[in-house]
């Protein structure tokens, strides 16, 4: 599932795609026998942490405690949305292949479920949308997605521009104010406004494929 939250104008989450590539090159070179072997410890693998992501699932705590938390929304996404979210990634930071006609058609029904979503339940829910949302899957959110361009440079200058007006305003130019001004600057660049936003927030976080990969296996 995506979740949509609702941000105030004030507001303030690569290691495992390489390990599941090098298991996936020792398959191959493997003989048939071994390779069936890795396959189903890797899947037994999968299905441990898709047990333990199931117990921090946004969908399990969000009733009990909406009351306490940002007004939100949920979108569910397909297989094969979320295998065209996968294969977005890989075009993208990795210079793969392009999306398929196949693919393609998925972002584009995902990205219609998103739209449909925030200008109906969400501006409904807080009556204006020009604070943005922040997102994430039930599992995790695309925290990690601001340390790679091209929102890097952004968050960077962002950063800057927190950290001066910190210091302007009588705060030490310490590295605990720096990593405040950095923390700030992380969460500004993930506040999204459109379905577009939204898939290309997704599509840059390791988070978000590693996620993906655990639950389309």
């Amino acid at each position: 599932l995506i979740k949509l939250n609702s941000m105030s104008s004030t507001s303030q989450e690569q290691k495992q795609g390489a390990v599941d590539d090098n298991r996936n090159k020792k398959c191959v070179l493997a003989e048939q026998r071994s390779k069936v072997h890795v396959s189903q410890g890797y899947r037994r693998k999968k299905a441990l942490e898709k047990q333990w992501m199931s117990t921090h699932d946004f969908m399990r705590w969000y009733d009990p405690l909406k009351a306490f938390t940002f007004p939100s929304a949920s979108i569910e996404i397909t297989v094969d949305e979320a295998r065209a979210l996968v294969r977005m990634y890989h075009h993208r930071v990795n210079g793969s292949h392009a999306l398929s006609t196949e693919h393609s058609a998925s972002i584009t029904a995902l990205q219609h479920k998103i739209d449909s979503t925030i200008t109906e339940r969400m501006h409904t829910i807080m009556h204006s949308t020009h604070n943005g949302y922040f997102v994430r899957l039930s599992s995790r959110s695309p925290k990690d997605a601001t340390m790679f361009e091209p929102y890097l440079s952004r968050t960077k200058q962002s950063m800057y521009d927190i950290l001066q007006q910190k210091i302007c305003s009588g705060a030490p130019n310490d590295y605990n104010t720096q990593a405040i001004a950095f923390f700030q600057a992380c969460l500004e660049q993930m506040r999204v406004y459109t379905a577009d936003d939204v898939i290309a927030l997704l599509c840059n976080s390791e988070r978000v494929l590693t996620d993906l990969n655990t639950w389309i296996i």
